[in-house]
């Protein structure tokens, strides 16, 4: 399957996915509202058919019955026992004489401790500034007041006050999630480009790389059988230089069909794999007025570790060409230093270059983020999937002054086989 092929299903899937989610989820919040708004009409509907209760049974009335007896036993056997918010009953002078649903033992005002008094009185002050309180007159003139009564509110209107703020914390959460789940699936989307793009590189690189390989072998051996030896001795040693450049072709295209795929870490000497990729540099620095010297210090001679030989090395490469980028137009030095700290190997390049600001130490590990005019910016940000994903240690920036230098710092954890 082609790669533009792969990118458009997995665009294609992310998208469905995310669909999926706000359908799925939108329609779960709307059914969860119906559901209660439903409850809660009913706990509505609840409290107040007291009243339709109360008229049916007034209307039924004989002629003969003393209402005040009515009224004040239907509100003792009808209302209290079913009410489940607090109601007092105070007199003229607000002074609680009977209440129902506080924490507050039912007895005699006078005989309460002063806490429970003090309790029931800052519950009256509140009720009587919300305004949750009915007058009772003695008479119908409302001329002679008799008592209060103070009454809180049902579980119902607190949760229908409370109904907003719970919405909307499901709404807030609700995008939150959706917007971090698509931050997410579109990072996921962005590495399997590169993913994506590397494998296809690799794939691209392959075949002429392979055929480049077969031609310059039918050139040598047919150029060993000549007779003239001078000339065709140079054009060997030509052959030569070419299937080096070619074969490191090769192992680029390998690296890059390595990204993404599973790795399988062998013990290696960690100390060959740098001398040897600093050797290569060597002689391919600048030697002119603009000298750049390449040193390497190491206390890690022998010490082998669980890696990857050539993504280790890809990644030395890359630290490497970025610290001779660095010193461009100014000569001076690169120095590796290799030693064992408790159970890992500490790696670190330091150049005198050009430097790097602060606020980009964490940026410049991202892909596409260069400060150069060519390439992609992806030569640190495969330098972190290397060390931290495949061989789980550490890179970083560990030192960084402008127009003096930059230090970075790799860290490998030292493992056997079984570990």
């Amino acid at each position: 399957m082609k790669f533009g092929k792969q990118l458009k299903i997995l665009k294609n899937s992310t998208s469905n996915i995310i669909k999926l989610y706000f359908i799925i989820g939108s329609i779960v919040i709307l059914l969860g509202f119906l559901l209660f708004t439903n409850l809660l009409s009913k706990d509505i509907q609840r409290d107040i058919s007291v009243v339709p209760d109360l008229y049916a049974q007034f209307i039924g009335l004989p002629d003969n019955v003393n209402l005040e007896n009515f009224l004040t036993d239907y509100f003792m056997t009808k209302i209290i026992p079913s009410i489940d918010y607090p109601i007092i009953f105070c007199d003229s002078l607000q002074v609680p004489f009977s209440w129902e649903n506080i924490n507050v033992e039912s007895i005699n005002y006078s005989g309460l401790v002063d806490s429970e008094k003090e309790k029931l009185q800052k519950m009256v002050k509140k009720l009587h500034k919300r305004g949750s309180y009915i007058l009772l007159y003695k008479s119908k003139h409302k001329k002679d007041l008799i008592g209060y009564v103070y009454f809180g509110e049902t579980s119902s209107m607190k949760q229908l006050r409370f109904m907003p703020f719970v919405a909307s914390v499901l709404v807030v959460v609700f995008i939150s999630v959706g917007a971090f789940a698509l931050g997410y699936m579109r990072r996921n989307e962005k590495n399997q480009l590169w993913i994506g793009l590397a494998k296809e590189t690799a794939h691209q690189f392959g075949t002429p790389t392979s055929s480049l390989l077969g031609w310059l072998s039918i050139m040598r051996s047919r150029l060993e059988g000549r007779n003239e030896q001078g000339e065709s001795q140079e054009l060997l040693e030509y052959i030569g230089h070419i299937e080096t450049d070619v074969n490191r072709l090769q192992n680029v295209a390998s690296r890059f069909g390595k990204v993404g795929s599973t790795i399988k870490l062998q013990e290696t000497v960690l100390d060959e794999i740098i001398d040897e990729t600093v050797g290569y540099f060597r002689s391919r620095v600048p030697q002119g007025s603009n000298k750049i010297s390449i040193y390497y210090f190491s206390e890690i001679h022998d010490l082998k570790l669980l890696i990857d030989k050539d993504l280790i090395k890809w990644t030395l490469e890359n630290l490497i060409k970025n610290a001779i980028d660095a010193m461009t137009g100014k000569s001076g030095r690169i120095i590796l230093t290799s030693v064992l700290r408790d159970s890992s190997v500490q790696l670190r390049i330091s150049d005198e270059g050009k430097g790097i600001p602060r606020n980009m130490f964490q940026r410049v590990f991202l892909a596409g983020v260069t400060s150069k005019e060519r390439g992609w910016g992806l030569g640190l940000s495969l330098a972190k999937r290397i060390i931290e994903e495949y061989h789980e240690g550490k890179i970083r920036i560990l030192q960084s002054d402008l127009k003096k230098g930059t230090t970075f710092e790799i860290i490998l954890p030292v493992r056997n086989q079984e570990g």
